[in-house]
This record gives C-alpha cells, sequence and structure tokens, in this order.
C-alpha cells in the first residue's frame, strides 16, 4: 500500500511526474518492479518509488544498504526507453553526475566525488550509492540511497561511509533534497551520450591511476586508463587493455620513484 503522509514534491517534468511514497517497504526497488510491471495501469516513465525505512535495502554486489528510519533520501526510478534519453550504458554515469552535483549545491563546495561505476564519495568516504536493475527491454529501475541526516554509522562501516549531515555539521531538508536530485536527473539523463561520458571522464576518480578491480572471486590490478563509450571500465595491465562492466574499485597509490 502506497501513504502519502508527507509533502513530498512532485513535478511537471518527466522525473518524479508520479509519486508512490511508503513509509516502511522491504525495498523501493521491489515496489518499483511491481509498479512498473502493473496492470492495468503500470507506472509511467519518470515515477517515482519513494520511501522513509526499508528493511531489505540493497546496494550494489549484493550488499545490505543501512539507513536508520526517516533520516535519509531512498527512492527508485523507473525510466521507460526513449530515444531522447542517454543510452543504457550512459544511465549509472548520468546518475552518478546528478548525485555529486546535488551534493556540491547543497554542501556549497565542491566536495563529491565519484568512483567507478556510480558511487558518490566524499573525503573518500561513501555518501550515496545506486543499484540498476533492468526489467528486460520494458523498464530500467535506478534505486539511489544517499545518506542526509545519518549522525552514526555501525562500526564496520564508519571508516568508509558518511552522510550530509557528518560533513557539514548541519540536518539538511530531505524534501528540498529530493526536489534538487530530481531536478538534476532530468537535466542528466536527457543529455547526449557523448556530454555525459566527457563530463564524467573529467569527474570521476582514478584514471590514469592504479586501482584494483574485484569482481566475483577474482581480484586484478592495472591503470584504470577510462571509460568506454558504453560505460564500461578501461583497465590497462601487461597483458593488455579490456574493458569492464561490473565489480568494486579500490584505488591504489601511485608507486615512488
Amino acid at each position: 500500500m502506497c501513504f502519502v503522509e508527507e509533502d513530498w514534491p512532485t513535478t511537471s517534468e518527466q522525473v518524479g511526474c508520479a509519486l508512490q511514497v511508503h513509509t516502511v517497504t522491504d525495498s523501493t526497488n521491489m515496489r518499483a518492479r511491481e509498479w512498473a510491471e502493473g496492470a492495468p495501469h503500470p507506472a509511467p516513465h519518470g515515477a517515482i518509488v519513494l520511501a522513509d525505512e526499508q528493511t531489505a535495502g540493497r546496494g550494489r554486489l549484493g550488499r545490505a544498504w543501512v539507513s536508520s528510519p526517516g533520516q535519509n533520501l531512498l527512492f527508485t526510478l523507473i525510466l521507460r526507453p526513449r530515444p531522447e534519453t542517454v543510452a543504457r550504458g550512459m544511465l549509472p554515469l548520468a546518475t552518478a553526475l546528478a548525485i555529486a552535483d546535488t551534493i556540491n549545491q547543497f554542501l556549497g563546495m565542491p566536495s563529491a566525488e565519484i568512483k567507478w561505476p556510480n558511487d558518490v564519495l566524499i573525503g573518500g568516504r561513501k555518501c550515496a550509492g545506486v543499484l540498476m536493475e533492468a526489467i528486460s527491454d520494458k523498464a530500467v529501475l535506478i534505486g539511489i540511497g544517499l545518506n542526509v541526516n545519518e549522525a552514526a554509522f555501525p562500526e564496520a562501516l564508519q571508516n568508509r561511509s558518511t552522510s550530509l549531515l557528518l560533513e557539514s555539521g548541519q540536518r539538511m531538508d530531505r524534501r528540498a533534497l529530493f526536489s534538487g536530485l530530481t531536478t538534476r536527473l532530468q537535466e542528466w539523463i536527457y543529455q547526449s551520450d557523448e556530454h555525459v561520458l566527457a563530463s564524467y571522464q573529467a569527474r570521476v576518480s582514478g584514471i590514469g591511476d592504479p586501482i584494483e578491480l574485484s569482481y566475483g572471486q577474482k581480484t586484478i590490478r592495472g591503470m584504470m586508463s577510462g571509460i568506454h563509450s558504453d560505460g564500461g571500465l578501461i583497465l590497462k595491465t601487461d597483458k593488455g587493455e579490456n574493458v569492464y562492466y561490473a565489480g568494486d574499485v579500490t584505488l591504489l597509490k601511485p608507486k615512488e620513484n
């Protein structure tokens, strides 16, 4: 069931044109999938499912997403294929750029760092993450978690996670952030693929530096030479260059001469 108990903003733009707000749900991606596939009235392009609390929130690579009730932004955007939007491979990049721009706007300084493919960090600690899921060729779900007013993290995450509250010392208005982020998503998702790729390559951390890429049970080290035109990470090793489309990047310190 959908609860609209608070005045969350909708928009006349396509991103955020329809909104479900849940007080508690298991996962906004799960609810968005149900809505996207629902009959006879499936969710329109640009619809959003938002929750104050998730009981089974997920991040990339099957990791749990930790979030205190009512403190952060947890939502999923439903996109239908459109010729005027960026290609599917560019969506993670466009989403990361939108989140980074929103964080910089509300903190009043260029603080946000992007780690491939779509983690957004501040001072090397994760502040936002994205989970993308495709529903065949009918829709793409973009799940976003942004740590806004989280005051403390479990001990295991304290050195790896942060929030806008911890960085600024001030509580933020979640509705204002939501409005700002949906505006930025609208801007970036409707840019050209070439502009998104060039902007992302100029801002993502690690290009030209040594990195470690972990995927499945494997780990490989090399130099991050760039981002492929379809969004993949180009990794150069002594065996040549390869393109990877999944995995977790760790930035390594360059060797001292």
